[in-house]
């Protein structure tokens, strides 16, 4: 009984320390139609500068329901004369996509956030 209880302790302060420094959105992305579960690859958040022109990229990780990046890169990522999107690769048995679609502050703040994308380009055919 000692050894369960320890060992709940030391996973549940592993559970603890790994989630310290990083912030999650609740955030589902659909794309067609269909939720995508392991098809999204190299998520980042770009941030452009619209005085200085300059770009900064996030890296960001995303597994269906949640989209988890730096405590820190938070407080950066919105601010005044910036625009801000959501970039990744999306993999599918139709072919392989690059999406980067632009955010609205609001979204990433709110309770949950379901990004439905549609292209028209793969329904046509």
């Amino acid at each position: 009984m000692r050894f369960i209880l320890i060992g709940f302790l030391v996973f549940n302060f592993f559970l603890s320390s790994s989630a310290q420094g990083m912030d999650q959105i609740n955030f589902i992305i659909e794309i067609n139609e269909e939720i995508a579960v392991s098809s999204i690859a190299r998520a980042r958040i770009i941030k452009v500068d619209l005085v200085t022109e300059k770009e900064i990229i996030f890296d960001v990780s995303y597994f269906p329901g949640l989209l988890t990046f730096a405590d820190s890169d938070l407080d950066v990522i919105f601010t005044e004369d910036s625009k801000v999107s959501l970039a990744f690769d999306y993999y599918s048995h139709d072919g392989n996509n690059y999406y980067e679609i632009e955010l609205n502050k609001n979204w990433l703040l709110s309770s949950y956030c379901i990004l439905r994308i549609y292209d028209l380009t793969r329904i046509m055919h």
